[in-house]
């Protein structure tokens, strides 16, 4: 499981210091990758699962966000790379991208209470997203159910 982040840049693109993006960068991107790389390692005898966690900042342009939304796409891109090169290894690589999930990570955003009232009422279920709700997704790719499914983003 995936789930790397640090924020180390945050703000409009032309603030963005070189040194602060490429330590966002590495801390979505370069950990996955690396990890992935460590986790194959250890699944290589009896096959297994990898999921990473993205964010709808990767398919969309949240103000402020673009280092996380440009890493949690290149995590996307990445997983389906990895889940060909893993596949005939028994190992299955997928990520889940997450809506607006009610955590304190999105409690920290200044628009979090318009996140709030528009995920409420746009929403087909009229609510926040819950951390259980992505994690029964998560524990859903984890499991044999999931034994087809490689290389995909699911959008939760």
């Amino acid at each position: 499981m995936n789930n790397a982040i640090d924020v180390a840049s945050f703000g409009p693109i032309m603030r963005l210091r070189p040194e602060a993006w490429r330590h966002t960068i590495d801390s979505h991107v370069t950990t996955f990758l690396v990890a992935s790389q460590k986790a194959a390692k250890l699944m290589t005898a009896r096959g297994g699962s990898i999921v990473a966690l993205s964010s709808l900042g990767s398919r969309g342009c949240i103000p402020g966000y673009a280092p996380v939304g440009v890493g949690k796409a290149a995590i996307e891109a990445l997983t389906r790379y990895l889940a060909v090169e893993f596949g005939p290894l028994g190992i299955r690589v997928n990520t889940v991208s997450g809506g607006p999930i009610d955590t304190d990570a999105l409690k920290a955003f200044p628009t979090y209470e318009q996140m709030k009232d528009a995920s409420t009422r746009l929403a087909p279920g009229r609510r926040m997203g819950q951390p259980e709700d992505i994690a029964d997704v998560v524990a859903f790719l984890c499991s044999e159910g999931a034994r087809w499914i490689y290389g995909q983003t699911i959008v939760v």
